[in-house]
């Protein structure tokens, strides 16, 4: 199943909870139409001829994957899963379905397509009333946090609330009414879908047609942007400005990382945000008149995780730069394995400058590299974002 990524801040790594990015997530929780279709999940049977202590085959009988670990550094390494192995149990699997409950607690699994939206119930009577296209508070904690890339509860309540916040549903019980914008993650409590939440997803109106999609809220130009990226005005056909608008607003990101995705060449904007998080912690140790090696090595660590992530050779997610200077950072992160070997019987008084000045000129050069891939994404991948249909149905201009 394809998540649906949300961008998260570079220095506090909190999700954005801004009305337009609320606003993108719904129409994904939504869906484009009402899912109405009975939830049913397949399960496998262990076949009694297999033997105890035999190997159990992976969920399905899909393939087991292995692991690789890589080295990051001195002292450091970092594991990366490997591509599913050949190899199959051979204890036969019987797959069966079984019916189950949307607003079972317990179900974690039953969001297999996370463009179908949640599920929501034709029609449901709640203390004596009827209701059309609900869903449980149970269900839509499920739906994000099995079909996002949110990883804790709360953050899913964070969503969840904001939807009641900007109108998007409403409560069907009069007890969570007087809740006010507090979201309750439980199988009894009811939410439906508001007029305006409809609207925004595009559902089929009562009459004929559809919903128009509207009501998108975007900053304007002189609304606030990430404290370290240049902050200019969008002018013109300038492409790097209006690149540095769209990296300033996350919910233009995640529309923007998802455009990039599709086209194959996400890791540009991945590498760009990860080494602008190393850029402001590098920003952060220059302040300090006297950094600990601590700190320094802290730092140097990001640098080698960037490093192997996204150019050194055979990396995962190969940013697309010159070669001369991508040959120039592996020259000198080899070189600094060397010193590293080298400076190891030194004072640890001596040993802060020196590392001081090596993490100074690797940072130069991945700030190079961060540069030639924001350059790249001006140039090729804005102007394409901006035909997009998910672009122009937004209704702005930047």
């Amino acid at each position: 199943m394809k998540l649906m990524y949300l961008e998260r801040d570079p220095l506090s790594d909190q999700i954005s909870s801004s009305e337009s990015v609320i606003q993108i997530v719904f129409q994904r929780f939504a869906g484009h139409k009402p899912n109405t279709t009975p939830m049913r999940r397949a399960y496998s049977h262990r076949s009694q001829s297999q033997p105890l202590g035999g190997h159990s085959s992976p969920p399905f009988g899909g393939p087991s994957s292995s692991t690789t670990t890589v080295a990051l550094g001195p002292g450091h390494h970092q594991t990366h899963y490997g591509t599913p192995t050949a190899h199959y149990d051979t204890v036969s699997s019987i797959l069966t379905r079984e019916s189950i409950d949307t607003d079972d607690s317990s179900v974690s699994d039953m969001y297999v397509e996370s463009s179908a939206g949640v599920h929501v119930h034709d029609s449901k009577r709640v203390h004596l009333k009827e209701y059309n296209n609900c869903f449980s508070g149970i269900a839509g904690k499920l739906w994000l946090m099995d079909c996002t890339s949110i990883i804790f509860v709360a953050e899913a309540q964070m969503i969840l609330a904001g939807f009641l916040k900007y109108g998007l549903i409403t409560p069907a019980d009069s007890r969570l009414m007087a809740m006010g914008e507090k979201f309750v993650m439980e199988k009894n409590a009811y939410y439906c879908m508001s007029e305006k939440g409809k609207s925004l997803a595009g559902w089929p109106s009562s009459g004929s047609g559809r919903h128009h999609r509207n009501g998108y809220k975007f900053p304007t130009s002189n609304d606030s942007r990430s404290p370290h990226r240049h902050s200019s005005a969008i002018v013109g056909d300038n492409k790097q400005s209006r690149l540095e608008y769209i990296l300033g607003d996350p919910a233009l990101r995640l529309l923007f990382r998802e455009h990039l995705a599709e086209n194959f060449c996400d890791e540009n904007l991945t590498f760009y945000l990860e080494s602008e998080k190393l850029l402001a912690q590098f920003h952060d140790l220059e302040k300090t008149q006297i950094p600990t090696l601590q700190k320094v090595n802290v730092c140097l660590s990001e640098a080698w995780v960037v490093y192997h992530a996204f150019l050194a050779p055979g990396s995962a997610s190969e940013v697309n730069i010159d070669d001369l200077l991508r040959q120039r950072v592996r020259e000198r992160m080899t070189s600094e394995e060397v010193d590293t070997l080298s400076i190891s019987g030194l004072q640890y008084a001596a040993l802060i400058p020196t590392s001081v000045n090596k993490l100074t000129e690797i940072v130069k050069l991945l700030n190079e590299v961060r540069m030639q891939v924001f350059r790249l994404m001006a140039s090729d991948s804005v102007p394409k974002f901006m035909r997009t249909a998910k672009f122009l149905e937004l209704g702005i201009e930047i």
